[in-house]
């Protein structure tokens, strides 16, 4: 949220689609180390601090990246399970039609609207850096690269 007011909120670039993927990844990642997300949110504590504090603890070295793939592993696999299940694809990531047609009738975002248009273009730019498919699916070589032959397998078969 944040960062829409720092950038504003009809900002639809490539750095948007990022921003959501690292935030989409931090979340996991303080659910995977059981500590809570306060003290960075709150508090802006530096996260490699938790990547260099879980190393101490386990005996071995994480980076805070080594630690971001294990969370977008998470991601992965989670919406690989969500597919399956569910049936989900590129439908189940847009907004509903009001938020394109009516603009906000009160408040700071009074009159705005979300031009569909470039919405998809950023759900594009968002699937294309995550290493999905026009379909909202991660692609069989992405979920290689996260070493998830299995969820692939399932998926493609």
């Amino acid at each position: 949220m944040t960062y829409d007011v720092e950038v504003g909120r009809d900002a639809y670039g490539e750095d948007k689609a990022s921003k959501v993927i690292y935030l989409q990844h931090i979340r996991p990642l303080f659910d995977m180390l059981g500590v809570c997300r306060f003290p960075w949110v709150e508090l802006r504590v530096d996260p490699t601090l938790y990547a260099e504090a879980y190393s101490a603890i386990v005996g071995r070295e994480f980076s805070l990246e080594n630690l971001l793939t294990c969370s977008e592993r998470v991601w992965n696999l989670t919406r690989v399970i969500a597919i399956l299940r569910d049936g989900i694809d590129v439908k189940d990531d847009s907004l509903p039609a009001r938020d394109f047609e009516d603009p906000i009738p009160e408040g700071e975002t009074k009159g705005f609207r979300i031009d569909k248009e470039k919405f998809m273009n950023l759900l594009r730019s968002y699937y294309r850096l995550r290493g999905w498919d026009d379909r909202g699916w991660p692609t069989r070589e992405k979920l290689i690269e996260l070493e998830l032959e299995e969820a692939a397998e399932k998926l493609y078969g």
